[in-house]
């Protein structure tokens, strides 16, 4: 996407933003569940007892508590272990844990299955919570995505805690040993809220984690039925490189010849992989002229980089024959599996961080609750800011 096509993207977003302000005006959103301001739109799902996901997370509860008691593990390891990885990170001086892409360098489609790996991420999150707590007796009353400016959000909203798991009312009596026992079960109902308060906080975490890997595991197989591949085919371009204008994004590449001073080709190397294409131009010098095979037709390019190696300006992956009517669909499967895999990893790893606003912040609340009052603000405040100075250190070193 070049920068005049960014500002033709976000210019539609803009318009698009302003046609739905204006449209709140004469159509009453509320009724569909869509709530419209100045500066945010959010949908709102109302969830009855009688809803059919809850029926379904209801039939699954003790497979969901099992599941429960490993997320809580699983996030309370990584809540201490992401700061230990962001100090030991930032310093050993390994470079950034965040490599950063100008979104400009993305084309629109690859911007759009962006957006949408976003809200499935935040939307898987969120579901992780509302299974927990529906699992846990505790009543949702509905759960939303929407947007605030530029920023995307989820939330789930928790009413009251049912009789099943509620608390315990203890009755007055006169014998002390029934007060001794009726003492004992409430602090075991206390502790049993406070597991519970637990496994919904760690449930979103979890799932995300679990579904990054499960995304991360389809990255590796699923090339395999794909079959071998023929070529390569031109994903994109590259802004800062003038060696494109002669390709074009889909074009298929077989092959690769030089061309000598009398304007003939020799050499021809069979291009059937992008490793074959990195090896040719990785011995071949900067501003030499190559002829390209494409699957129908040649064109000539003049090649850019270094003295070490040379460049065409161009993304690539590879072509697979059995996908000949639709070339690019094996590469947008496999960024949209990438970027499903990251940003859940992403999603997961930034709500463990101890921040006021994300669940970490409220697992640390949680461990913090049995220290005095005074020093546990003193302690959270402290914790907060070394976590955030350890995230603005690691992104700093990002762009080093």
């Amino acid at each position: 996407m070049s920068l005049y096509s960014l500002l033709i993207f976000f210019g539609i977003i803009v318009s698009l933003w302003v046609v739905l302000i204006i449209s709140a005006y004469f159509i009453d959103f509320r009724q569909f569940g869509i709530f419209v301001s100045y500066f945010y739109a959010i949908y709102q799902y109302q969830i009855s007892d009688s809803s059919k996901l809850i029926e379904r997370i209801e039939g699954l509860k003790g497979l969901v508590r099992s599941y429960l008691k490993l997320s809580v593990v699983i996030t309370l390891t990584l809540f201490f272990t992401v700061p230990l990885v962001l100090a030991w990170n930032l310093f050993q001086f390994s470079g950034g844990l965040i490599v950063a892409t100008p979104i400009y360098l993305y084309s629109i489609p690859e911007v759009l299955i962006i957006l949408i790996a976003v809200f499935i991420a935040l939307l898987l999150h969120e579901f992780g919570h509302l299974m927990a707590a529906t699992a846990m007796g505790v009543q949702v009353k509905r759960i939303g995505i929407g947007v605030f400016l530029v920023f995307i959000g989820a939330f789930v909203d928790l009413g009251e805690e049912s009789e099943e798991d509620g608390s315990i009312i203890i009755e007055n009596g006169n014998n002390s040993e029934e007060s001794k026992n009726n003492s004992e079960q409430f602090r075991m109902n206390d502790k049993e809220k406070s597991i519970r308060k637990l496994s919904i906080l760690s449930s979103g975490v979890t799932l995300n984690i679990v579904f990054s890997l499960l995304f991360l595991i389809l990255l590796f197989f699923v090339p395999y039925l794909y079959g071998s591949p023929g070529g390569v085919v031109v994903d994109g371009f590259s802004t800062y490189s003038p060696n494109y204008q002669p390709l074009h994004t889909g074009d298929i590449i077989v092959g690769i010849s030089r061309i000598n001073e009398f304007n003939q080709s020799y050499g021809k190397v069979a291009i059937t992989s992008v490793y074959d294409l990195t090896r040719v131009l990785n011995h071949t010098p900067a501003n030499t002229t190559l002829l390209i095979h494409l699957l129908n037709s040649d064109v000539l390019v003049k090649t850019g980089g270094d003295n070490t190696k040379s460049t065409l300006g161009i993304k690539v992956s590879n072509y697979y024959p059995n996908f000949g009517f639709l070339p690019l669909l094996p590469y947008f499967v496999t960024f949209s599996l990438i970027w499903l895999s990251n940003l859940n990893l992403a999603v997961g790893v930034y709500n463990l961080l101890p921040f006021t606003f994300t669940d970490g912040g409220k697992i640390l609340s949680f461990l913090l609750q049995y220290v005095k009052e005074g020093f546990r603000n003193f302690l959270s405040i402290s914790v907060q800011v070394l976590v955030l100075i350890l995230v603005i250190g690691n992104i700093l070193v990002s762009y080093q």
